[in-house]
């Protein structure tokens, strides 16, 4: 569960902008040793609003509107959802490891109201 806390709807400048993201890790813990790689995906329990851009519904029970969330690499750039990517920092000599990502509310309509604004994805992690 990535917290969003709370945020300001005036913090977005429009269709397209998104508030502050939220750093949130994915943690592999006591992988083992021999394997050669790892690759994992997000796959979104709502509907893709903008695959370009990362960007996922919120789940039917949230009461903001006119608002989406936006996930991110480490590095602020939209990360592809339904697609197996592969985990750079694994080492084959196993261990613990974190997959460093970001989340950010992203503004899909011109007229916004706050309100709950939750999502969720499905984690897939494929050992090689």
């Amino acid at each position: 569960m990535v917290s969003m806390g709370d945020q300001k709807s005036s913090g977005f400048s429009g269709v397209g902008s998104r508030l502050t993201p939220k750093a949130f890790n994915i943690a592999l813990n006591a992988c083992p040793e021999g394997i050669k790689g790892v690759k994992y995906r997000l796959d979104p329990t709502t509907e893709i609003v903008d695959p370009t851009s990362s960007v996922i519904a919120l789940s039917k029970d949230s009461s903001a509107i006119g608002v989406a969330v936006q996930i991110l690499d480490n590095i602020d750039k939209p990360l592809p959802l339904g697609t197996d990517l592969v985990f750079s920092g694994y080492k084959p000599v196993g261990g613990n490891f974190i997959i460093p990502l970001k989340a950010a509310y992203y503004q899909t309509a011109k007229g916004i109201k706050g309100g709950t604004a939750n999502s969720s994805l499905t984690f897939t992690m494929t050992y090689e």
